[in-house]
């Protein structure tokens, strides 16, 4: 099983599309979720979808695309793609050069993790430049 991030409409014929996309596999969402909350502040074991009964509705996070699959495939706003951006970026230069919040990982987790995080970075740019949304398939 794994997560998707790509831009634009969910359709085989979006050729341009095609390129702007990144693949999770179960294990590494799992820590990208986790440590994605981290950050954010958000205790994921009560949330919707992870365990809890929390709605991310109450939860104020310019990440809610990562961790609300109904949010991010249903008719979610575009206009705050790039505070999201911005919001994943900070991370990003935080996770390369001071270290990722679970220092613990292998080394070859962290390094997968940025680079992965890089590869979002770059779908959400293109979702921004074509202004479309974000969906995961």
């Amino acid at each position: 099983m794994s997560w998707t991030f790509a831009a634009g409409a969910p359709t085989r014929n979006r050729r341009d599309s095609a390129d702007a996309h990144i693949t999770y596999g179960w294990a590494p969402l799992h820590t990208f979720h986790g440590l994605l909350a981290v950050e954010e502040g958000v205790e994921l074991t009560a949330m919707r979808g992870f365990g809890g009964t929390r709605s991310w509705q109450d939860v104020d996070t310019p990440l809610r695309l990562f961790f609300d699959l109904q949010y991010v495939n249903g008719d979610h706003p575009i206009s705050g793609y790039r505070t999201t951006a911005d919001r994943l970026q900070a991370i990003y230069l935080r996770w390369s050069t001071t270290g990722l919040p679970d220092d613990e990982l292998p080394s070859s987790i962290k390094n997968l993790q940025i680079r992965l995080l890089e590869g979002l970075l770059s779908v959400l740019d293109a979702c921004i430049a074509r202004g479309e949304r974000l969906r995961i398939r």
